[in-house]
């Protein structure tokens, strides 16, 4: 999209950033949002997700930190929106923006959003380091981390997290990225299989499918088109849209 930042260059700055703004520039609608903070913090985040939806990873980072920040008392609702700053943040991250790569090492260390996982959190943090992108302080910070997690990990998912690291690489398609694509199967419970008449039929999230069928189902405040693959003894496939890769959900006893 063409910058509209130079319209109206006899209005004070910030009222051309607002003009810009509401123009519909992603890089304006964050600036505007960041500057207007101390005035009205309900509409800075409406900006930052006008920003985010329009895929400006800096957008896409500050609407995860700031539902990172507003996180309920009600245990059910703070996972929830755990997880959608996850979701946020993550797609920051696969654009290469460091401060989000370093929020998702942060997040698998402490287990935000995810389980804790010590081999996700440094190979994150490796990332920072190796990103051009990442400045000397963010790189500082990033090695700090990561050597928090040496001093309190074994050396097997050292060496397993340094592999996962060397062999990053950012995706090349508008599918949900890894991050998002582990969420989003981890939020499927397959619930029971019948058999009737020769015909199976398995219920996900409390919808019922048969093999063939797409239908959409819930997860946190998001719907997901799901499509059954196959449906075999004690377990069903599925595939969501938007990812290549299948799904195994197992019955559990």
């Amino acid at each position: 999209m063409t910058s509209v930042l130079g319209m109206g260059a006899e209005l004070p700055d910030l009222a051309q950033l607002k003009l810009a703004a509401e123009a519909g520039d992603p890089v304006a609608q964050f600036n505007y949002g960041r500057r207007i903070a101390a005035a009205n913090y309900q509409e800075q985040f409406s900006w930052y997700m006008l920003s985010a939806q329009q895929g400006y990873a800096p957008g896409q980072n500050a609407v995860g930190e700031h539902i990172a920040g507003q996180f309920p008392y009600d245990p059910k609702k703070k996972i929830v929106a755990e997880r959608e700053s996850l979701r946020w943040i993550s797609r920051a991250a696969y654009q290469g923006f460091p401060a989000a790569q370093q929020h998702l090492a942060e997040f698998y260390a402490k287990g935000i959003g995810v389980p804790k996982d010590p081999i996700s959190a440094y190979m994150w943090a490796q990332v920072v380091i190796s990103n051009p992108n990442s400045s000397v302080l963010e790189r500082a910070i990033a090695g700090y981390f990561r050597d928090g997690i040496i001093a309190n990990t074994s050396s097997t998912n050292i060496q397993e997290a340094q592999r996962r690291a060397a062999a990053f690489s950012y995706p090349e398609s508008n599918e949900l990225n890894p991050v998002e694509t582990e969420l989003m199967f981890s939020q499927l419970k397959l619930g029971a299989i019948f058999h009737l008449n020769n015909r199976a039929s398995a219920t996900v999230n409390n919808v019922r499918f048969y093999s063939g069928d797409t239908k959409d189902v819930k997860v946190d405040e998001h719907l997901l088109r799901l499509t059954c693959t196959a449906i075999e003894g004690n377990y069903a496939r599925f595939k969501i849209a938007g990812i290549a890769s299948e799904t195994t959900l197992f019955l559990k006893r």
